[in-house]
């Protein structure tokens, strides 16, 4: 099933190049299926963004503010057989409407529930700085809706529909709304699902890291425990030689020597065991970040599913609408018990929605005569 046209333009981050260009391994990919991926590009980020700062140096004397954000990535809906050149031709109409110039184009044809619904989109890097003035251009609201019929015009998809709102009645509008929260939520899902998949190849990181780490402390925990006996061997052996022969010893200056040394020693062992102490409390402390951390992730990822499911389960929502979000949302085996519990929270919203709609009837027809 073809999506409908849309595109999603939000601030470019570090890590945006490596994942377009599969230079990470990412779980959620059909590896063999990335051949099928195209890129174009016309400069990196980095060398983008220093032709960036120098010309707005150039034409307005001042240096770049240092939250400006005047590169933008989009994602683009698209279909199974858009082409590059599709791609190129909407980038020059964005860019003689709206001023912005793309320099970086990625389809990928390697994402989705699965291989055959696969999710065909693309990632567009744009250089959104007003050449004449040096500044980041701003985009009002409808802006951003002339960049949405460009995108459905240019790539020949189908366009959400936009109506006036006083032609609705209060059932249809309250349908149209939903269906721009369903719209919302399923970018703010595909968002989430590929922040999830990078944040858990962090945490695995993290967590082997974390492994060696404790590994290598205990083997070191270990070497102390051998040294700490070693240390009181020492000191009962040098005690009971010194209280046997002390006495009767005649080369004092020797056994004062031995004794020098054996303290010596004990010296450094106990040095090194209050360093190896140190570092053991900086790694539990690191430990407990990590899994304060993990946790948070998965309290946040909880709290979403919980909204998403009370959303789709409004009862203005069209049975496709509800089914096919239901489907996109099933992430993980949990989803279900969250669904089914906040499905019985709203048993009763259909009564107070079929109230709303014969007050809208009865209106409709008039007082009674």
């Amino acid at each position: 099933m073809e999506h409908k046209s849309s595109i999603n333009l939000k601030v470019v981050q570090s890590h945006s190049e490596a994942h377009n260009k599969r230079e990470d391994k990412l779980d959620y990919v059909y590896e063999d299926l990335s051949k099928n991926n195209e890129s174009w590009e016309q400069s990196n980020i980095s060398d983008r963004l220093k032709e960036i700062k120098a010309h707005c140096i150039a034409k307005s004397g001042r240096k770049l503010q240092k939250n400006a954000e005047p590169i933008r990535e989009a994602v683009v809906n698209i279909k199974s057989t858009t082409t590059m050149a599709d791609l190129r031709k909407l980038s020059d109409a964005l860019q003689k409407e709206l001023k912005i110039e793309a320099f970086q184009i990625h389809i990928h044809r390697d994402e989705g529930q699965s291989r055959q619904t696969l999710n065909h989109h693309a990632h567009i890097l744009f250089d959104i700085q007003d050449k004449n003035k040096g500044t980041t251009l701003k985009f009002n609201k409808q802006g951003l809706s002339d960049m949405q019929t460009i995108v459905s015009e240019v790539l020949d998809m189908e366009r959400g529909v936009t109506s006036s709102k006083k032609h609705l009645n209060s059932l249809q509008f309250k349908n149209q709304q939903e269906a721009e929260k369903l719209a919302f939520l399923m970018n703010k899902t595909a968002e989430l699902s590929t922040k999830s998949a990078d944040l858990s190849k962090d945490i695995s990181k993290d967590i082997e890291r974390l492994g060696a780490i404790k590994d290598e402390q205990n083997k070191e925990l270990e070497t102390l425990t051998k040294l700490q006996f070693q240390i009181q061997d020492i000191e009962t052996n040098a005690k009971a030689y010194i209280e046997t022969n002390m006495l009767g010893i005649v080369n004092k200056e020797k056994t004062t020597e031995n004794i020098a040394q054996l303290i010596s020693s004990n010296s450094h062992l106990e040095a090194s065991n209050t360093s190896l102490k140190k570092e053991n409390g900086q790694l539990v402390s690191q430990n407990y970040n990590l899994q304060r951390d993990v946790s948070q992730l998965k309290s946040e990822l909880t709290k979403f599913k919980e909204i998403a499911a009370k959303a789709i389960l409004q009862p203005t929502y069209k049975k496709s609408y509800k089914e096919e979000f239901i489907k996109e949302l099933r992430l993980d085996k949990d989803f279900d018990s969250i669904y089914r519990q906040s499905e019985k929270n709203y048993q009763n919203d259909g009564k107070d929605v079929k109230k709303d709609q014969n007050r809208d009837q009865s209106r409709d027809r008039g007082p009674s005569l």
